[in-house]
């Protein structure tokens, strides 16, 4: 079992789980993408976790993205 956890502008959540890790992985890259490209102001940070909450492949990410101009 597979899980995108996060915590932005203080706000922890379970963004996405799941046991199929290419599908989780694509949410987890779609999700980063729209919080990027988001207008407003994002900090926190986005993580691929297993069942252990262990970090799986790399794919973490911190975020401190201002809000556009």
């Amino acid at each position: 079992m597979y899980s995108v956890i996060q915590q932005i502008n203080g706000a922890f959540t379970v963004k996405f789980e799941g046991s199929d890790l290419n599908s989780i992985k694509y949410n987890y890259f779609n999700w980063l993408s729209l919080l990027y490209n988001d207008s407003g102001e994002v900090k926190g940070v986005v993580k691929l976790v297993d069942e252990n909450l262990d970090v799986v492949d790399g794919c973490v990410e911190f975020i401190d993205k201002p809000a556009k101009a």
